[in-house]
């Protein structure tokens, strides 16, 4: 974890050198109610993200903890981003590099990285990718029968399709998507989730929004890709600094 920090500090100092622009913080702290198939009741966890934008460039980071969870346990999971945007013709992409560490259980945790690309339009967005998954097991697993400590899932599929009812210059929208991906989680291809999403801007600085996600149980459904249903409520602050 400190190496990444080095790494994190030492790529914000190169951007802000490089370019004579405004930088922009955006933070985003959210809170999970649902209930699945692994989580005997009703679980609660909270996240807090962090996204360091100067000119073409962001770098993200997030965390989350479960604050009531049969497993016993408070950290969640962690993740890290950076993507740079840029244009072709008159559309809009976004490229992404991203590293998710999901502990699981105290008998294993997994890694996951990949890379993803964004494409946003007026009313639609498309995101498509690859990631390679790392299954974990524990030393104190080892007493178990266990073939190997690693089981690894190379060249899995990202997706995202999503359709907005406003623009995104709108002061609200509500969208609904299809989708593998959430934060800090990547399912399967063959285990996707919807997610209904409301949110407003409530001043310049801030905007709170609402989802919906519903998970899928899919096909080659594993334990540790749960499905259920949850309920996300959350704010996104951008601190107006650098003025």
């Amino acid at each position: 974890m400190i190496n990444i920090r080095k790494v994190l500090f030492l790529l914000l100092l190169i951007l802000a050198s490089k370019f004579q622009v405004k930088p922009q913080l955006k933070l985003d702290y959210s809170m999970d109610l649902g209930q699945s198939n692994v989580s005997q009741g009703l679980y609660l966890s909270t996240a807090l993200l962090a996204a360091y934008s100067l000119d073409k460039y962001t770098l993200d980071a997030g965390a989350q903890f479960q604050l009531q969870h049969p497993a016993n346990k408070v950290f969640s999971a962690a993740e890290f981003a950076a993507s740079r945007s840029f244009t072709i013709g008159k559309q809009a992409l976004e490229v992404e590099a991203f590293f998710i560490h999901r502990n699981f259980s105290s008998l294993m945790f997994l890694t996951d990285w990949g890379l993803a690309v964004t494409m946003r339009m007026r009313h639609w967005q498309f995101d498509l990718g690859q990631d390679f998954k790392s299954y974990r097991v524990r030393e104190r697993a080892l007493s178990y029968e266990t073939e190997g400590m690693v089981l690894r899932e190379n060249f899995n599929l990202v997706y995202n399709l999503a359709y907005f009812v406003n623009s995104p210059e709108q002061p609200w929208n509500i969208s609904l998507s299809l989708t593998n991906r959430d934060c800090f989680l990547i399912n399967q291809e063959t285990n996707p989730m919807l997610n209904l999403r409301a949110e407003m801007q409530v001043s310049s600085t801030m905007k709170v929004y609402l989802e919906n996600w519903y998970k899928l149980a899919g096909s080659l459904n594993m334990s540790a890709h749960h499905f259920g249903y949850f309920i996300r409520t959350g704010l996104i602050w951008i601190p107006a600094f650098g003025n």
